[in-house]
C-alpha cells in the first residue's frame, strides 16, 4: 500500500493510501508526514508517525476538502508544540 507514487509537490499515493509532507507542500509548515486517506464529502483519517497521532473527522461538506488538510496542519502543529 505504501508503493509511493507522486500526485504533485507534497503529496504521494500508493493503493488506497495518500501520504502529505507539509513541508513539501509549503516550506514554512512543521516538517510533519501524514499517511491516511480522505474522503470525496470532506471526511479524512490520518496517521502522524512522528507525533504517534491518529486524526480523524469529517467537515461534511465536498467543498471542505482542502479545509480538512488546514485543520490537521493545526491540530498536529499544536501537539508538536507540547512535545
Amino acid at each position: 500500500m505504501q508503493n509511493w507514487v507522486s500526485e504533485t509537490r507534497g503529496m504521494e499515493y500508493g493503493f488506497g493510501l495518500r501520504k502529505i509532507e507539509f513541508r513539501k507542500l509549503f516550506p514554512l509548515l512543521p516538517d510533519l508526514t501524514i499517511v491516511g486517506h480522505s474522503g470525496s464529502t470532506g471526511s479524512f483519517m490520518f496517521y502522524c508517525p512522528k507525533l504517534d497521532v491518529y486524526l480523524a473527522g469529517t467537515l461534511n461538506q465536498t467543498d471542505e476538502v482542502k479545509n480538512s488538510v488546514k485543520l490537521m496542519v493545526k491540530l498536529l502543529s499544536l501537539l508538536q508544540r507540547k512535545e
